[in-house]
């Protein structure tokens, strides 16, 4: 009878360890994605403000999309390329190498992925052809990712592509199949994904 009790409350003891040592798991595990969330939130507001200066600076329209394991920094095209050209203009230019430069103070081994992205008219200076959009969205990527790697990134870690009109931000077509300007704006950009084991500044 003794035994048995024994037996029971050894048994008892036992599954109450397990419990304790899964909740202690599960505990830790939260700290440390509450903890890797929070440094995400830091380097954004850092590279937010920092971003904010560029962008008064050069006159060039920015934005920072912040995901779970990621940054990512969106930049229209207005003031950063000519229209339908990839050779950055000057302003473009000192723009680029100075967010290149803010980029290379990330400490964390930053991974760098480029997509340059266009709306939906065709290019007025290179013809008609769905070509000449992937063509001036291949060459704008290179030219930032040439610049970012120049400042200081391993292209090793550099990454990029041009996605024509295959994703973009607005509808900037009408119901009748008429562009719509404005709408294209918005489609015209370029996006920097900043990935990192530790996001740290």
């Amino acid at each position: 009878m003794r035994s048995n009790i024994f037996r029971t409350i050894c048994v008892g003891l036992f599954f109450v360890s397990l419990v304790f040592s899964y909740f202690q798991l599960v505990s830790n595990d939260f700290v440390d994605t509450k903890k890797s969330s929070n440094e995400i939130a830091l380097v954004e507001l850092e590279l937010r403000n920092k971003i904010n200066i560029l962008q008064r600076k050069y006159k060039i329209k920015t934005g920072l999309i912040r995901k779970k394991d990621s940054i990512t920094l969106r930049v229209w095209d207005k003031g950063l390329f000519p229209i339908d050209g990839w050779k950055l203009s000057k302003r473009g230019d000192m723009f680029v190498k100075e967010l290149a430069s803010l980029i290379g103070t990330l400490k964390g081994d930053p991974v760098v992925n480029i997509e340059s992205h266009y709306d939906s008219i065709s290019p007025v200076k290179t013809g008609n052809s769905k070509y000449n959009k992937i063509k001036i969205s291949n060459y704008r990527a290179a030219q930032i990712a040439n610049v970012i790697s120049y400042k200081g990134i391993d292209m090793k870690k550099v990454s990029y592509k041009g996605l024509s009109d295959s994703y973009p931000v607005v509808k900037d077509r009408d119901v009748f199949g008429n562009y719509i300007a404005e709408a294209g704006n918005l489609n015209r950009r370029l996006e920097i994904e900043i990935k990192m084991a530790g996001l740290q500044l």
